[in-house]
């Protein structure tokens, strides 16, 4: 039982003793007494409303306003049991010294509540004698230690509860990097799992990763693994047999299973048998039921052990899902999504990944259009500012979470990234974030290998590469893009322009789109201060010192702070 469940509780016994003290007043003619269970009684209201506000409090954003008067009119009602709101408060106290003084607190007032439910009872059955009425009094001082524990744990609560919620917003961010550090280590696992189910198909494929934003709290107390099952992946999957092209089949949503947990076995074992001796003590213990011969002594021992998994060796090997036969042909006999049953999983071991279906209607009859090709006015519709905005802060964020994974090449372009087209020809950003598309081509690779060889785009020219990364570069120029379209090439020298248009990719960092994104830094009009610091710092500046990179949760945190936190600004105000 959770903390917070037993705060329910208590909420909903505090209303119970009020009534029943009520009655022990009115049952009593003496004034002295009526004042001090009017006392009493005030206090014991006083420190319900106070530790209905510390609820209150922890609730406040974690889950809906309506559900919060429910619960608060409803104390002992059934959300109060919820474990994930359960796992949000414990997520909102973050560390386990606050986590462990709230529980401690808890019971506390628990402990004083029952026993001064306790006394209440005995007083109330008891007659209002002279005696009792002696009595009482004399029990005066128990009824006042436990109202003061009462107090002091609720204060404590509050306290507890006020701070906690005043660092919440920069526990957040401090922890931005440590985030981004675990989901380039499972978007690593997640390609390794996808390309080993469709290993065995001769078919190419195209893999579209939904680019987005993570919002995932973490604290000092999660692991790697309590990360990956809160996590989910979007990813569409088509098939190009070389017949009608490659349309996309499905959209799936893809998530962590949770590894499995050891489990305790209760064992029971007979202890060796010992001659038996004759002892002048003449009690006994004697265990009914126990037999045993003549001249020994038996007994049994129960123990607990804690059985640790199995050695994969030793486990029976679980079929991975065959992305691209499997899909088709669940598809075919029933469509899983309405059930909301799994198809099945992908493996990368030991992480296994559970593969839903999330497709909507039409999804087969969708294409896809590059980001370079919307910017310039080429897609069904033109992007709106807040489009824009968003689509900055996307890829900004996925920069970082997919670096050093073969989803994201030494840099990203604007024609890497696609964004999808449904079946009325309108742009569908409402159906999520734009998509990275990867090809996944037969296998030629070695049976031991997992990963796709890649060829990565040319490098910078030498005299940018030795001074900066190459990715933030790349960044900077695709944020540029996305905020001006084609107008960024206004700001290319007409010495320049011919080596632009040899090249085979916009924006692969050589020198002619570096010096294209200063001149643009330096002209343009900018929507914002942050829209251009965020540019500036992916040009130029501290992050481009040598022996910094995205593998380091420190800069990965600062970069969070000085480029993707600023563009987020100006997404929320557009």
């Amino acid at each position: 039982m959770s903390g917070f469940e037993v705060a329910g509780i208590i909420l909903g016994a505090l209303p119970i003793l009020i009534p029943a003290i009520e009655h022990i007043r009115k049952s009593l003619s003496t004034k002295r007494y009526d004042q001090q269970l009017q006392s009493l009684i005030r206090n014991l209201k006083a420190e319900r409303v106070k530790l209905q506000n510390v609820c209150e409090k922890l609730l406040d954003g974690l889950v809906p306003p309506s559900q919060i008067e429910a619960m608060i009119s409803q104390p002992l009602g059934d959300p109060w049991r919820d474990n994930e709101t359960a796992r949000k408060i414990r997520t909102r106290l973050w560390d386990q010294g606050s986590y462990g003084a709230f529980e401690e607190a808890i019971q506390n007032i628990k402990e004083s509540v029952d026993a001064l439910a306790a006394k209440i009872s005995a007083q109330k059955d008891a007659e209002a004698s002279l005696l009792k009425r002696g009595i009482f009094a004399l029990k005066r001082e128990s009824y006042t230690e436990l109202l003061a524990d009462i107090k002091d744990s609720i204060a404590s609560l509050v306290t507890l509860t006020s701070q906690s919620i005043e660092l919440e917003s920069s526990r957040r961010v401090r922890y931005h990097g440590r985030l981004f550090v675990m989901l380039q280590t499972l978007t690593r696992s997640l390609y390794r799992a996808i390309h080993s189910s469709l290993a065995a198909c001769c078919y190419r494929h195209d893999i579209g990763l939904r680019l987005e934003t993570r919002k995932t709290i973490i604290t000092p107390l999660d692991t790697e693994d309590d990360i990956a099952t809160q996590l989910e992946f979007r990813i569409a999957v088509s098939c190009d047999n070389g017949n009608n092209g490659s349309p996309w089949k499905d959209m799936l949503a893809v998530k962590a299973v949770a590894a499995p947990k050891t489990t305790p076995v209760v064992t029971s074992a007979a202890a060796p048998s010992v001659p038996s001796q004759k002892r002048s003590i003449r009690k006994r213990v004697g265990f009914g039921g126990l037999h045993s011969a003549p001249g020994t002594s038996t007994s049994t021992c129960t123990q607990v052990i804690t059985m640790p998994c199995l050695p994969t060796s030793l486990l029976p090997a679980e079929v991975s899902l065959k992305l691209c036969g499997d899909l088709q042909a669940a598809q075919r006999a029933q469509p899983l999504a309405r059930t909301g049953q799994p198809y099945g999983t992908i493996i990368d071991t030991p992480r296994k990944y559970a593969v839903h279906s999330t497709t909507a209607a039409g999804f087969c009859t969708w294409t896809t259009v590059s980001l370079r090709d919307a910017l310039r006015g080429k897609g069904p519709s033109p992007l709106s500012w807040r489009d824009r905005f968003r689509i900055a802060v996307v890829v900004s964020s996925s920069v970082v979470q997919l670096h050093g994974s073969p989803w994201l090449s030494q840099t990203l372009t604007s024609g890497n990234i696609h964004l999808f087209v449904d079946a009325a020809g309108e742009l569908a950003l409402s159906c999520g974030d734009p998509i990275l598309v990867q090809s996944l081509v037969p296998s030629t690779t070695p049976a031991g290998s997992s990963v796709v060889p890649m060829t990565e785009p040319a490098s910078a020219a030498a005299a940018v590469a030795a001074r900066r990364d190459p990715v933030l570069l790349s960044l900077g120029y695709l944020l540029l893009e996305i905020l001006l379209g084609e107008q960024l090439e206004w700001f290319r020298a007409p010495v320049q322009a011919a080596a632009a248009a040899a090249a085979t990719t916009v924006g692969c960092n050589n020198f002619s789109d570096y010096r294209t994104a200063q001149r643009a830094l330096e002209k343009a009009t900018f929507p914002s201060g942050n829209y251009r610091t965020a540019v500036s710092r992916c040009l130029e500046g501290e992050l481009h010192r040598t022996g910094r990179g995205f593998a380091s949760e420190d800069f990965c945190q600062e970069f969070y702070t000085g480029v993707v936190a600023l563009l987020e600004k100006d997404f929320e105000n557009a």
